[in-house]
C-alpha cells in the first residue's frame, strides 16, 4: 500500500511540474507547428504560459488552435519566418501566424517575418507584437481583433493589399489599444488603422503609404472615443496624413509633410484638444476639424504651411453649445483660414502670404481678437453671414482685395487696422446679403463697391448705435 501511495504521488508531482510554463526551443531543423503540438516532455502539446524560442529560418504557416492562450514566440538572433508556402489546415493559408478561433494573450517578440499573405492575424485579448520586422506581406503585417492590444517597436516595409497595422477593439479598458514607436515604409492602404475606444497612438513614423486610400482615410487612421494621437510623423503619403474621429480626442505634436492631405479630425462629442501639430507641403488642405456636435475644445499652436488648399478649415456647429477656442495658430502660403459655426473664439492667429482670403468667418457670435493677415491675393478678412460677430484688434495689410469685407449684419469692429488694401473696409450690397456694422472703430473709413468688379465709392464711418 505504501509503495502504491508513493507511485501516485510521483505521478502527481510529474503532472504538476509538467503544467508549469516551459521554454521550448524551435531549431532550424524543427517546425514551429510540430513544437506547438509535441514540444513538451513526453511529446505533449504546448500549454498556456509556454514560450517558444525561434532559431534559424522557417518557411511555415502556423495556425493556433482555438483556445490556445498565453503563448509567447521569441526570436533568437538570426531568425526568420517566411510565409510563402501555400499552407493547409483550417486557418488562413499563407499567413505566417494566425488563429483558428480565439487566442488570448499571444505575445510575438523579436521575429523577422517576410512574404506570405498576412504575417500575423490574431483574434483575442491582451495580444502583443513587440520589436519585430515585417517585409513584403501580400496583404497586411499585423492584424489584431481584440482588446488591450499592444504593438510597439516594429519595423514594417512593403505591405501589399491591406493595412500595415490594423487593430479593432471593443472594450472599455484604458488604454485599450497601445500602438507606439513603430516604423512603416510602403503600405498600399493605411500605415496604421485602429478602430477602438481609448487608443494610445504615439511616436510612430509612417512613410510612402496610402495609394489605395480615399479622401477620408489617414495614413494613421484612428476611430473611437478618447483617442490620444501624439508625436507621430507621416511623410510622403497619398491620403490624409492623420485622420481621427470620435469623442474627447487629444491630437498633439504630430508632424505631416508632403502628403495629399494633412490633419483631418471629426469630433462627435465632448471637447477636443488639438495642439502643436506641424503640417507642411500638403497637396490639399492642411488642417480640417469638424466639431459636429458643438462641444468645443482647444485648437492651439498648430502650423499649416505651404498647403495648396486651405491652411485651416474649421467646421463648428450651428448653434454650438460650447466655444471652440483657436489660439496662436498660423498658416503660410496657403488659402488661409475658413471658420464656420457659432461662438468660435479666434485669438492670436495669423495668415501670411495667402492666395485666398486670409480669414473667412461664417456664423454668428464669433469673436476674433489680435489676429490678422498680411499679403493676401484675395480679401483679408471676410465675415459672410451671422449676426453679432466681433472683431477686436484685428488687422489686414497688403491685400489684393478688401482688407475687411463685411457681408453680415451687426458686425462689431473695435481697435482694428486695415492698411494698403484695394479697399480697406467694405460693406456688401444687394443682391448679396447686406452687411452692417453695429460698432465700427478702426483706422480706416468704410468703402462700398459700386458694383461687381468695380471700384469703390466713399462711405461714411457708421455711427455707433
Amino acid at each position: 500500500m505504501k509503495l502504491l501511495q508513493m507511485a501516485v504521488l510521483a505521478m502527481v508531482l510529474f503532472v504538476g511540474s509538467n503544467a508549469h510554463a516551459l521554454t521550448i526551443n524551435v531549431l532550424a531543423t524543427d517546425t514551429i507547428t510540430a513544437k506547438l503540438a509535441t514540444g513538451r516532455p513526453g511529446g505533449l502539446p504546448a500549454l498556456s504560459g509556454d514560450t517558444l524560442v525561434i532559431f534559424g529560418a522557417h518557411v511555415e504557416n502556423v495556425h493556433l488552435a482555438n483556445g490556445l492562450n498565453n503563448i509567447t514566440f521569441i526570436g533568437a538572433k538570426g531568425n526568420s519566418w517566411d510565409g510563402t508556402t501555400a499552407g493547409s489546415g483550417p486557418g488562413n493559408p499563407g499567413n505566417c501566424l494566425d488563429g483558428v478561433g480565439t487566442n488570448n494573450g499571444i505575445v510575438v517578440q523579436g521575429i523577422n517575418f517576410q512574404n506570405g499573405l498576412t504575417h500575423i492575424a490574431l483574434t483575442g485579448n491582451l495580444c502583443k507584437v513587440l520589436y519585430c520586422t515585417f517585409r513584403n506581406a501580400s496583404v497586411g503585417s499585423i492584424i489584431i481583433s481584440g482588446d488591450q492590444s499592444t504593438v510597439t517597436g516594429n519595423v514594417i516595409t512593403n505591405s501589399g493589399g491591406g493595412d500595415s497595422i490594423g487593430i479593432t477593439g471593443g472594450g472599455s479598458a484604458s488604454p485599450n489599444v497601445t500602438c507606439t514607436s513603430n516604423q512603416i515604409i510602403g503600405s498600399t492602404f493605411n500605415g496604421i488603422n485602429i478602430a477602438s475606444n481609448n487608443v494610445v497612438c504615439t511616436s510612430n513614423v509612417v512613410n510612402l503609404c496610402g495609394s489605395q486610400g480615399g479622401p477620408n482615410f489617414g495614413d494613421i487612421d484612428v476611430s473611437g472615443d478618447s483617442a490620444k494621437v501624439m508625436s507621430n510623423a507621416v511623410y510622403s503619403c497619398q491620403t490624409n496624413g492623420i485622420a481621427v474621429s470620435g469623442q474627447s480626442m487629444t491630437v498633439t505634436s504630430n508632424t505631416v509633410l508632403y502628403c495629399q492631405g494633412g490633419l483631418k479630425l471629426s469630433s462627435s462629442g465632448n471637447t477636443m484638444t488639438v495642439k502643436s501639430n506641424n503640417i507642411q507641403r500638403i497637396a490639399t488642405d492642411g488642417i480640417t476639424i469638424t466639431d459636429g456636435t458643438g462641444n468645443g475644445g482647444t485648437i492651439q499652436g498648430n502650423f499649416a504651411y505651404y498647403c495648396n488648399g486651405s491652411g485651416f478649415i474649421i467646421n463648428g456647429a450651428t448653434p454650438a453649445s460650447t466655444t471652440l477656442f483657436l489660439t496662436s495658430n498660423a498658416t503660410f502660403n496657403s488659402q488661409g483660414f475658413s471658420i464656420a459655426g457659432d461662438f468660435n473664439s479666434i485669438t492670436s492667429c495669423t495668415a501670411t502670404s495667402v492666395w485666398g482670403a486670409g480669414f473667412t468667418i461664417t456664423g454668428a457670435h464669433n469673436v476674433m481678437t489680435s489676429s490678422g493677415t498680411n499679403i493676401c491675393a484675395g480679401n483679408g478678412i471676410v465675415v459672410t453671414t451671422g449676426t453679432g460677430n466681433i472683431l477686436n484688434k484685428v488687422f489686414a495689410y497688403t491685400t489684393t482685395g478688401q482688407g475687411l469685407d463685411n457681408e453680415a449684419p451687426g458686425t462689431m469692429v473695435t481697435g482694428s487696422s486695415f492698411v494698403a488694401n484695394r479697399i480697406n473696409v467694405s460693406l456688401s450690397l444687394a443682391p448679396l446679403p447686406v452687411g452692417t456694422f453695429a460698432i465700427y472703430s478702426g483706422n480706416n473709413p468704410v468703402g462700398v463697391p459700386a458694383g461687381p468688379g468695380t471700384g469703390a465709392t466713399a462711405w461714411p464711418v457708421p455711427q455707433i448705435p
